[in-house]
């Protein structure tokens, strides 16, 4: 440590428009039915960086998947835009939708309709001060008039949410209020859509943390205006943050389900699907194993048999850029895993793929924090650095860190230069009187030496009354900081920080 049910993709859409769509990622994995042959397909979207994305098909004949490369571009910034697909028009073939940020809290909407054979783009909605970074993205019928339509669960911070649906009358997107949640927080929810009361518009499900492993189901039902919430779940020891959420039907009947992929540690994971009764979920035990790491697999639902209930497909990072795609067949109670393609290794890095499914992930900040104290001999100076554990993409954490205070500083004079290493506070006195070198030259005695935070040996950071030559070097070895400056580091810095002394 350092101081929809499912989403729908159209690859006609990115074989028809040079438009240049950003993913909002790495990479996007997704099903559709996009050769027309009855069974879910599966999609994925690669970084090869430099801008450079290419999309590739993996065709299902129900047993395994075949790749072929269908779209491609040098000229890829993926991380302004959010793709969802469904029939917006109402007509013919599946459309796509993509929210497009233009940054300043502007963000558009861009609607593809298809005729079947090509896509014409047109601006379906214009939002200034709309921040597509903060919004979660779904599709579905919310109206059931016929044509898709989206909703977005967006964050207005301070724990602060609400639920927008952009009704699309085939042409343009309206957006309307359908819940205000205060004391909702969107960036503990993750989202997917369905018709989960089996009956009239599409719905919206909501997999929430309310933190120390409890967690609940909210079910999200449309009137076709407004979103009604509904518990259909919940319990203690369920912790959402180890859980990875996808929808279907994974029973074949009635109302859509929800299903979580868990990560139990110690690469042991369980597939749990929630079959829905129109009101409340039922959790089954679907699948579970040993030796499968849950933060290595990025899944999506779809009827990639093509026949009965709803399947799981999950892309597997096995490290050193060699993936496989499983697909784990449903029987209407339990899922059967079965390798379904695989990448060779060298030749596909999970790791430069998203899933997007049917919710938009949002990343995370401060899930957990830290301290460093970064001292540089080289220019004299000293840096508090706050170090923050983001979620950046789903399962994928990154030490974050900002210099929260610095100081000018006097190390060590030859011959007593200050150490260099690694090390920590390991104690720490508010004064002290010092002293060394007894009978020698050297011999010193200082009382009353204020904010000491010892860290190797007899070595310490440590206000220093006596001088101003802040910036050269001039101690017999300790770090010496102005007296304000040491009163800052004493009060911020715990036992145990970890100090960094380097040139």
């Amino acid at each position: 440590m350092t101081c929809n049910r499912k989403l729908r993709f159209i690859v006609g859409l990115f074989l028809a428009t040079a438009f240049l769509l950003v993913l909002g990622g790495s990479a996007i994995v997704a099903s559709s039915d996009f050769n027309g042959d009855g069974r879910d397909d599966v999609v994925a979207s690669y970084d090869y960086g430099s801008s450079t994305t290419r999309l590739w098909g993996f065709s299902s004949n129900g047993v395994s998947f075949t790749p072929s490369f269908v779209w491609g571009s040098g000229a890829f910034e993926a991380s302004r835009a959010k793709i969802v697909a469904g029939n917006f028009d109402g007509v013919g073939s599946d459309d796509a939708a993509v929210l497009y940020d233009y940054g300043s809290s502007t963000s558009r909407l861009w609607l593809y309709s298809s005729n079947g054979a090509t896509f014409t783009p047109t601006l379906a909605w214009y939002g200034p001060g709309f921040n597509a970074a903060r919004a979660k993205m779904v599709a579905g019928d919310f109206n059931a008039d016929g044509k898709a339509d989206i909703a977005m669960l967006y964050d207005y911070g301070n724990g602060n949410s609400r639920i927008w649906l952009f009704i699309s009358d085939g042409a343009n997107m309206t957006p309307i209020m359908a819940w205000n949640g205060p004391g909702f927080d969107a960036a503990r929810a993750k989202i997917v859509a369905g018709n989960f009361d089996g009956s009239g518009p599409d719905d919206i499900a909501v997999l929430y943390d309310y933190g120390s492993s409890t967690s609940r189901i909210w079910t999200f039902i449309s009137d076709g205006t407004a979103l009604a919430p509904h518990l259909a779940w919940g319990s203690q020891g369920f912790d959402a943050a180890r859980a990875k959420f996808v929808a279907g039907n994974f029973d074949g009947t009635g109302a859509d389900d929800v299903a979580t992929l868990y990560d139990y540690g110690s690469s042991t994971s369980r597939i749990w699907t929630f079959i829905s009764n129109g009101t409340t979920m039922t959790p089954t035990l679907a699948w579970g194993a040993q030796g499968f790491d849950s933060s290595r697999a990025k899944l999506v639902a779809g009827n990639f048999d093509g026949a009965g209930a709803d399947d799981i497909a999950a892309l597997y990072d096995y490290g050193n850029s060699t993936s496989r795609l499983w697909m784990f067949t449903s029987n209407g109670t339990t899922l059967g895993p079965h390798q379904a393609w695989a990448s060779g290794t060298g030749n596909w890095d999970a790791t430069q793929s998203k899933i997007a499914n049917a919710s938009t992930f949002l990343p995370r900040a401060g899930i957990a924090t830290g301290k460093t104290i970064d001292v540089n001999l080289s220019i004299q100076t000293l840096y508090c650095n706050q170090n923050s554990l983001d979620e950046v993409d789903e399962g994928v954490f990154r030490w974050v860190g900002h210099t929260v205070y610095s100081t000018l500083v006097s190390s060590g004079r030859s011959p007593f230069a200050t150490p260099t290493g690694n090390f920590q506070v390991y104690a720490k006195d508010a004064v002290a009187d010092m002293s060394g070198f007894a009978g020698t030259a050297e011999e010193y005695y200082v009382p009353n030496v204020p904010y000491i935070l010892w860290f190797f040996g007899s070595y310490s950071i440590h206000g220093a009354y006596w001088h101003n030559d802040f910036g050269n070097v001039r101690s017999h070895g300790c770090v010496n900081v102005p007296v304000d400056a040491g009163a800052w580091i004493y009060a911020w810095a715990p036992i145990g920080t970890p100090v960094n002394v380097h040139y």
